[in-house]
């Protein structure tokens, strides 16, 4: 493929184009301003809490640290935290009510492989973004 001046001109302006539309927007007040939501469904209590309580600290300090820093592409981060207490039918009921009901982007969660497969299908569902922070 040639890359010839009119070709580059074209890809320059687009590029330069996208980059700035967020500042763009956001002065004429038309960016999005609603948080990011993000679903963090662990342990609190239950058999495996011990495993779970450093990551519920640890997610809650991230989101505080990104927030300080002005958020993601502007917009702040929104925790919400489920209690699935050890339970697999807890983890798939919350990981519903997070995208059903809360409407929230991404998920967060599951300290066991079962756990991660129940709740795996419901977010394909809600076509969501789901991170598995697995212990090993």
């Amino acid at each position: 493929m040639s890359f010839d001046r009119r070709r580059f001109v074209r890809t320059a302006s687009g590029a330069l184009a996208f980059v700035s539309s967020y500042g763009l927007l956001a002065r004429a007040g038309i960016a999005q301003t609603q948080p990011i939501k993000i679903a963090n469904i662990l342990d609190r209590t239950g058999g495996l809490n011990p495993y779970c309580l450093k990551q519920i600290k640890a997610t809650a300090m991230a989101v505080d640290e990104l927030n300080a820093a002005g958020g993601l592409l502007g917009r702040k981060l929104e925790i919400i935290f489920y209690d699935s207490q050890s339970n697999n039918q807890l983890n798939s009921q919350y990981a519903t009510q997070a995208f059903a009901r809360d409407k929230v982007d991404v998920l967060i969660g599951g300290v066991t492989s079962s756990s991660r497969e129940v709740m795996r299908p419901i977010v394909n569902r809600f076509r969501g973004l789901y991170v598995y922070n697995a212990l090993y």
